[in-house]
């Protein structure tokens, strides 16, 4: 996992914005509004990803995960086997970019995310970075 400073292009998205299910919450943080959840029960978090231009992106997270028990959540995109998103322990709010294998090919237009929840992890924005 590498810390990564949104780019120039990224597609952002706030985590709270959002349609979730519990255990899903949203809490109050410094500057803003984050998805957190407060239990290890599988709600799930819907977005639609509004893709610029055709091109592979990769995906990533702002997340807060102050130990183990909090540290990781489920994504899928467009419908895809889920994959565990392990972010390693941040106390301070960290864009973290997935480095495992997946890189999306991605047409422009709307596309389906879909975070599981598997942890009482604290998320305050989505990434897609060009690749």
């Amino acid at each position: 996992m590498t810390p990564a400073d949104p780019a120039a292009g990224d597609i952002v998205i706030e985590a709270e914005t959002g349609a979730f299910e519990s255990p899903f919450m949203v809490v109050n943080i410094e500057g803003g509004q984050a998805l957190t959840s407060n239990d290890f029960s599988p709600g799930i978090s819907t977005y639609d990803v509004v893709v610029p231009e055709d091109g592979f992106y990769k995906f990533g997270l702002r997340v807060l995960a102050p130990d183990v028990s909090s540290d990781s959540v489920y994504f899928s995109v467009n419908g895809e086997a889920n994959i565990k998103y392990a972010t390693g322990i941040h106390t301070e709010l960290t864009d973290i970019m997935y480095q495992g294998a997946s890189v999306y090919q991605l047409s422009k237009g709307v596309h389906k995310l879909v975070l599981t929840n598997r942890e009482k992890i604290t998320i305050d924005k989505i990434y897609f970075r060009a690749q």
